[in-house]
Parts: structure tokens; C-alpha cells; sequence
């Protein structure tokens, strides 16, 4: 008798995606982009890791490894769309709820491990504004050791130059994608799971690209209206400190009730002359104070707000008009009802620049959307650094 062949969880990624349109998309970003690449010999059983910066990654990161075929860990957002999420199962992508225990993710990867393929994924989850790295959720360390994978790391250098969560359009500029083996399957069992995290979180810690592009004035990076969307990640006027008074126009980021101002160089992420700020990273600290400060003095936030709630890939409205956050909770409030969760038990919120932000939870995910999506930003990193400084 025949022994029945076993169902694999998660079908390999498309030959002809991979081999056919992989060539034509590699040449597009090394005209786009100036994209270059190391290459190195990928183990089988590997888990690539890498960080998310911009909204091509899901396209550098994969090249970076070409020609081998990673499995991509994608967040169940992009699910939501059945269109979508026919189309990335057939591109042989595992689902996975972000920031929650998934234990049907957990599986689709063992499964890919099992037959010795390489698995692909974000581990901070979502994109930062900033382009820093971001918390890293426990669990891939104890991954990594049960299954005893190889771990490669890619630091795609330049890329939130090419288009930053809040531009959310294409920059052209310079990619340098790194790949560099950073554990081997036989010093696992000499490694402890804290061990293997420290590893990971150094090489992430590493990805610094407004830092890293000080040491390459060569690099050029170009959009003629590269301050586009910049208002979203950036909620308090630096002169007369009122909130959501910011505006872009092309390659300038203004203030609407006051003469604040700042432009970017026509080919860097540095500003114009001006009284304020000298490049992005420093715009980007003052905003990061603001929220630091609001912490400090334990700020309440209140906004109204629209909530919709995610049990699986369908959402469904809820009767929740208004969301309130201290550092200690985040409540959901209707005319006759408060829902509060408790800051410590939720790992991470997930941002959509200018729209809304998500709060995971066992249960649910629920996604608020703000009467002014621009507050967002408030939200989100507040939690980020209540998180950090834990």
C-alpha cells in the first residue's frame, strides 16, 4: 500500500513569481534604487530576519537572499482583503496576528522548517516612523531554539531613505542590503533562549539609517515632494508647540498658525538652513521628547474616535466612540460603557500614519480609528516608549 504523501501546511513559494518576474524586479530596483546586494550561500532551515523600514521591503529583503525562496511571515492585516490574501497564500506567505499568539502561524512554520525550506520575517513587527529599531516580541528566541534553524539577519542600509512609513510613495536613493549569518543550527544547543535574543536585538540596535547615511554624503536620495505625509509622524509645532498645526508642501514641512519652517536638501534628508533643525533625525527627537514629557507627567490622552474589532480577518463595528490613554491604561468608552486594557498586558500597538491605530489583544485586535487621524502618532509612541523603558 502506497503511503499517502503528507499536506503541507503552507504550499512553496511560485517558480514562475520567483524565476520568471524575480529577474525583472531585481532589475527595476537596481535602476530605481541603486541597489546593491552582498551574496552568500543561505543554509537550508533558516530563518531570515530582518528589519522593516519602508514599504518596498517586502520586495529588498526577499531579493537580498535571490535566488533562494523564502516563506514570508505576513501580519493578518493584508488578509483582511480576500483578493489579497488569496494571492499571498499562493506566493507561499504564513499568517500571523500581530503582537498576539498565533498558534496557526507557529505551525505553518514548523511545518516549513520540517521540510528544511527557509522562513522570512519582521520580528519588530510593523514599520517605525522613524526608522529606529523597535521592540522585538519574545518568541522567535524560543523558536529558533526548538527548532534548532539557522538565523540570517539582512540590514537593508538606505532603505527608509526610499520611502519612510509616513511618505508612503517611492524616493529614489541608494540600498546597500547586508546579509550576514549570525547563529548556526550546531551552537544552539550551547545557546540560551536570552542568549539568542541578545544576538538578534544587537544586529537590529545596528540599523540606523539616518545615522549610517552621515558616513555616505555621496549617497543621493531624491522626490520632489519628499516632505509629503512628514505632519503624520510629527503631532506638536516645534515654535509655538500647538498640536496638529503641521502641514507639507513638496519638500517643506510648515506650521499653519505660526512662521515655522523647515525644507530639505534636494538630494539628502537634511534640512535647508533655517533656525531650527540642521536633518530629519533631529526634528524627529523633539517630537519623541514631547511624548517622553507626557509620560512623565502622565498626560491623558482622550479623542473621538470610530472602533472596529477583529476576531479573525472580519471586522466588525462596535458601539465604542471615544478612546482615553494614561501610561497605565487604554480605555474604549461608549455612552454607556468603558473597556479598559491594561498597558502592561498588550505588547505593542500597530500604526497606520494619519489614519488609526491598533490595540492587540488575546481576544480581539481593535482598530480605532481618531476623529483627526493624525493623532495616531500620540497613541502609538506613547506605548513604544512605555515599552522601552520597561
Amino acid at each position: 500500500m502506497k503511503k499517502q504523501k503528507e499536506k503541507k501546511l503552507v504550499r512553496k513559494p511560485s517558480f514562475f513569481v520567483w524565476y520568471i518576474l524575480g529577474p525583472l524586479v531585481i532589475l527595476y530596483f537596481r535602476l530605481q534604487f541603486r541597489f546593491r546586494r552582498n551574496k552568500i550561500k543561505i543554509r537550508k532551515k533558516s530563518l531570515v530576519l530582518a528589519p522593516h523600514r519602508a514599504y518596498a521591503d517586502f520586495l529588498t529583503i526577499p531579493i537580498s537572499i535571490y535566488p533562494y525562496r523564502p516563506h514570508f511571515v505576513a501580519t493578518s492585516y493584508w488578509f483582511r482583503n480576500k483578493s489579497l490574501g488569496k494571492l499571498l497564500r499562493f506566493l507561499g506567505c504564513i499568517k500571523k496576528d500581530q503582537y498576539r499568539a498565533d498558534v496557526n502561524a507557529i505551525k505553518e512554520m514548523s511545518d516549513c522548517f520540517k521540510r528544511e525550506e527557509i522562513v522570512m520575517m519582521f520580528p519588530e513587527g510593523q514599520m517605525a516612523p522613524d526608522g529606529k529599531s523597535q521592540l522585538i516580541v519574545k518568541g522567535v528566541e524560543r523558536l529558533i531554539k526548538k527548532y534548532k534553524v539557522n538565523v540570517y539577519f539582512v540590514n537593508p542600509k538606505g532603505s527608509y531613505l526610499t520611502g519612510p512609513k509616513w511618505h508612503g510613495k517611492v524616493i529614489r536613493g541608494d540600498i546597500d542590503a547586508e546579509t550576514s549569518l549570525i547563529i548556526k543550527e550546531e551552537d544552539i544547543d550551547n545557546l540560551s533562549t536570552d542568549e539568542i535574543m541578545n544576538i538578534i536585538e544587537k544586529e537590529f540596535e545596528k540599523n540606523d539609517d539616518l545615522e549610517w547615511v552621515k558616513s555616505k554624503p555621496e549617497y543621493k536620495y531624491t522626490n520632489r515632494q519628499k516632505a509629503r505625509g512628514l505632519e503624520k509622524a510629527c503631532h506638536v509645532c516645534p515654535k509655538c508647540h500647538k498640536e496638529f498645526t503641521l502641514a507639507s508642501d513638496k519638500s517643506r514641512l510648515y506650521c499653519t498658525e505660526c512662521d515655522f519652517s523647515v525644507e530639505f536638501e534636494k538630494t539628502s534628508f537634511k534640512f535647508k538652513e533655517n533656525p531650527y533643525f540642521k536633518s530629519l533625525d533631529e526634528l524627529f527627537k523633539f517630537e519623541n521628547d514631547q511624548i517622553r514629557k507626557d509620560i512623565k507627567e502622565n498626560t491623558e490622552y482622550v479623542d473621538e474616535a470610530r472602533v472596529i474589532s477583529y476576531e479573525t480577518v472580519e471586522g466588525k463595528e462596535t458601539k465604542f466612540n471615544k478612546v482615553k490613554m494614561t501610561n497605565e491604561k487604554v480605555s474604549l468608552v461608549s455612552d454607556d460603557e468603558t473597556v479598559d486594557f491594561d498597558i502592561s498586558k498588550i505588547i505593542n500597538f500597530i500604526i497606520t500614519m494619519g489614519v488609526s491605530f491598533e490595540i492587540p489583544t488575546p481576544e480581539s485586535t481593535y482598530r480605532v480609528y481618531l476623529k483627526n487621524g493624525n493623532a495616531s502618532i500620540k497613541y502609538w509612541s506613547r506605548m513604544r516608549y512605555i515599552k522601552e523603558e520597561k
